[in-house]
């Protein structure tokens, strides 16, 4: 005899996963042996070590000992902070944690928020060599809306002035266009959640314009899932400086030769 699972209705399904799919999800993580219990473990004491169970507790991305981290992949964070001089301009669409991660390693941030109540918090508390720009927007995350006045901003500011250009808030495709002009000739663009598929045409829309790309695809602070934070660039010159070596982070990391 043939059984059929019961039809949810269409309020139901609406609501997301059942209780069972959510379940079968987490116990997939569980461990089969006890050597795999060991390892995950481990894995668990790192992410505390850098932060990832404070930013859950919190809902915001921190380090361990909360300071403001970027919602970003792990990697994506450190390599770039291991090539930032403090010397550099800095272009960002979706002011937040990593506005403040930025302030005091650059020269000046300037960051584009769409909501106004999230853009004076942290305009509250940024330090002086950050500027904090209110745009309205009905735009979606990655589409613009014609005339928008958070895309519209782009025609406001110096061609060539800026070395990073930060794309994590609304209109990603719109603005991920600008960094033939805005960007210095070694500057370079990061895309926050790179996998999203309807970010997939302004990815390659960069590799038209002549841009390398570098996937930084990982967990982020506090998330559940891995995601893919990328970064675009022409020429990897030394007007970045020499990159700091790589530093070890979790449990069990060597500390020295």
């Amino acid at each position: 005899m043939t059984t059929h699972e019961p039809r949810r209705s269409r309020k139901e399904r609406a609501r997301g996963p059942g209780l069972v799919q959510k379940l079968s999800h987490r116990l997939r993580g569980l461990p089969r042996t006890t050597a795999e219990g060991d390892r995950l473990l481990l894995l668990a004491a790192s992410l505390r070590e850098i932060g990832w169970t404070a930013s859950a507790r919190a809902g915001m991305p921190v380090d361990a000992i909360d300071s403001p981290l970027p919602w970003w992949t792990y990697p994506a964070i450190w390599w770039l902070e291991s090539v930032l001089t403090g010397s550099e301009r800095v272009l960002e669409f979706g002011a937040g944690n990593s506005t403040l991660w930025l302030a005091p390693r650059v020269r000046q941030v300037a960051a584009v928020e769409h909501d106004e109540g999230w853009s004076q918090r942290i305009r509250a508390i940024a330090p002086p060599n950050v500027i904090v720009m209110h745009r309205p927007t009905t735009s979606g995350l990655a589409k613009a809306s014609l005339g928008d006045s958070y895309v519209a901003v782009l025609d406001s500011l110096d061609d060539g002035a800026y070395d990073l250009l930060v794309v994590d808030g609304m209109a990603r495709e719109a603005c991920l266009a600008t960094p033939g002009h805005l960007l210095a000739p070694a500057g370079i663009a990061l895309l926050d959640n790179a996998d999203r598929p309807d970010l997939h045409d302004a990815i390659w829309s960069m590799h038209e314009r002549g841009f390398w790309r570098i996937d930084f695809a990982r967990p982020m602070p506090g998330a559940s899932r891995f995601s893919c934070t990328s970064v675009f660039f022409r020429d990897l010159s030394k007007e970045w400086g020499r990159p700091r070596a790589p530093q070890a982070r979790g449990t069990g990391a060597p500390s020295g030769r």
